[in-house]
C-alpha cells in the first residue's frame, strides 16, 4: 500500500504543503534578534528536502535531472535559502560586512528603523534619512526569506499538474517561460534606456540630490536630501547599483504615470490604517 504511486505522491504533496505553510508562518512572525523553535523545525525540515533532492539527483543523473524546470526551481530555492540563512546568522550574531564603496554596514542596523515614524516620497520610496540603501530589505534575512517564499508557492504548481482542469493550464504556463524570458529581456532594455534618458533630461547635471538615494528625482523633498547628505560620509551615495535601480524606478513612473502613483499612496494608506 505505502509503495503505491498514488500514495507516495499524496504523501509527498502533503509533506511539501505543510512545509510551505510553516515557512510562511515563520516569515510572518520572524523577529530580528529572536530565534524561535519554529525556525529550528523549519531548518531541519528543509534539510530533509535537500537530502531528498540529492538522492533524486544521484538516482537520475545530472543530465536527466536538469531537464526539468521544476528541478531548476529547486536549485534556485536551495541557493537563496542558504543566502537567507547566512543573513539570518549575521543578524543574530550582529556581524558586519563591507559594501562596494568600502562602507562598513551592520545588517541589524539596516532593519533598525521605526516604521511608525517612517515617511515616503510620492513614488513610494522611503525617505533618505531612514534607508541607507535602496532595496535594503532584500539584504536582510526576512526580505530574502520572502523571496524564497515566492518560489516555494510557485513550486506548488507542480502538484496541481495532476488535476484534470488545472494540469493543462500549468503545462501551458511552463511552456511559455522561454517566450516570457525573451520578452523580459526586451522590456529590460527599454526600461533601462528610457529611465536613463528621463533622468538625464530632467536633471542635465548630476548633483547631490541625485546621488543621495535618488533624492528629488524620486519625489523626495530637499529637506530629506539634507538629512541624507548629513548622514553620508562621502562613500555611501556614489554606488552604481543604487543609481541603476533609481533609473528603473523613474522609468516605471514615466510609463505608468499618476495611476501607479495614486495606487502606491492608496496602498500605503490602507497598510498604515490596518
Amino acid at each position: 500500500f505505502y509503495t503505491a504511486p498514488i500514495v507516495k505522491f499524496a504523501g509527498r504533496s502533503v509533506h511539501y504543503i505543510l512545509f510551505v505553510f510553516l515557512y510562511t508562518y515563520v516569515g510572518i512572525t520572524m523577529q530580528q534578534d529572536v530565534y524561535g523553535g519554529r525556525e529550528l523545525i523549519m531548518h531541519g525540515w528543509f534539510l530533509m528536502l535537500l537530502l531528498s533532492e540529492v538522492r533524486q539527483w544521484a538516482e537520475s543523473g545530472w543530465q536527466r535531472y536538469a531537464e526539468s524546470i521544476w528541478n531548476a526551481l529547486d536549485l534556485i530555492i536551495f541557493i537563496l535559502y542558504a543566502v537567507a540563512a547566512l543573513a539570518r546568522v549575521a543578524e543574530l550574531f550582529d556581524w558586519t560586512f563591507t559594501d562596494f564603496s568600502g562602507y562598513v554596514v551592520r545588517l541589524r542596523d539596516l532593519g533598525g528603523y521605526n516604521e511608525s515614524d517612517d515617511s515616503h516620497g510620492p513614488l513610494g520610496h522611503a525617505v533618505a534619512g531612514k534607508y541607507e540603501y535602496q532595496f535594503q530589505d532584500l539584504m536582510q534575512a526576512r526580505g530574502l526569506h520572502g523571496v524564497v517564499g515566492i518560489i516555494l508557492w510557485v513550486r506548488l504548481l507542480d502538484i496541481l499538474r495532476v488535476d484534470p482542469h488545472l494540469g493543462p493550464l500549468v503545462l501551458v504556463l511552463t511552456s511559455m517561460v522561454d517566450d516570457v524570458l525573451r520578452f523580459a529581456l526586451v522590456l529590460f532594455c527599454f526600461v533601462i534606456g528610457f529611465g536613463v534618458a528621463f533622468i538625464c533630461t530632467a536633471r542635465p547635471y548630476a548633483d547631490g540630490s541625485w546621488r543621495c538615494n535618488g533624492g528629488e528625482i524620486l519625489g523626495e523633498t530637499f529637506e530629506e536630501f539634507e538629512d541624507c547628505a548629513s548622514r553620508c560620509t562621502g562613500q555611501c551615495h556614489n554606488m552604481f547599483w543604487r543609481q541603476f535601480s533609481s533609473s528603473i524606478s523613474y522609468a516605471y513612473f514615466q510609463i505608468l504615470g499618476d495611476h501607479w502613483l495614486g495606487s502606491c499612496k492608496m496602498n500605503r494608506t490602507l497598510i498604515r490604517k490596518a
